[in-house]
């Protein structure tokens, strides 16, 4: 009798589960919308998405580089010159 009981407890109990898991997803709708959220169910991986991430920061980070350096090499030049006074 207690081998049933114990059976139809655990049965109960993963059906209650799975009635939880199905109200948790239905009350979270909202937050599935979101831009990064299907970007991630799209993808199936977060490594992907912060690889695009990565390259997308690098490519606009190259173009400031040279105009870096040449303000920078401006300011060097200006101090370094000898003052004809």
């Amino acid at each position: 009798m207690s081998k049933v009981w114990q059976k139809m407890s655990k049965e109960s109990e993963e059906i209650e589960n799975k009635r939880c898991n199905h109200k948790s997803i239905n009350s979270e709708g909202g937050v599935y919308k979101t831009f990064l959220n299907a970007l991630i169910g799209k993808l199936k991986s977060k490594k992907i998405i912060v690889m695009l991430c990565l390259a997308s920061v690098t490519f606009l980070i190259i173009p400031v580089i040279p105009i870096l350096l040449a303000f920078l090499a401006g300011r060097w030049l200006h101090f370094t010159r000898k003052k004809s006074f």
